[in-house]
């Protein structure tokens, strides 16, 4: 249930920030097809970094695994 609303969520407020992006680069005239790359450049190095920094702290001290030692 909680999985199926966060991509709900998501989801709308993707399409909320595109509208927004698109909504400005259509005021800004020539300058359009910067304003254009450069939110999306902005904005996919933003969630790149939280993706990392999230699926860093995800792992706890428990789930990391020491390397395999042979005993003899």
């Amino acid at each position: 249930m909680y999985k199926c609303f966060n991509r709900v969520v998501a989801t709308a407020s993707a399409g909320v920030l595109a509208l927004g992006v698109h909504w400005v680069a259509d005021r800004s005239g020539e300058l359009e097809p910067v304003i254009v790359t450069g939110s999306l450049f902005l904005l996919g190095t933003y969630f790149a970094f939280v993706i990392a920094l999230c699926d860093s702290n995800l792992l706890t001290d428990n789930d990391r695994q020491a390397p395999l030692s042979r005993s003899v």
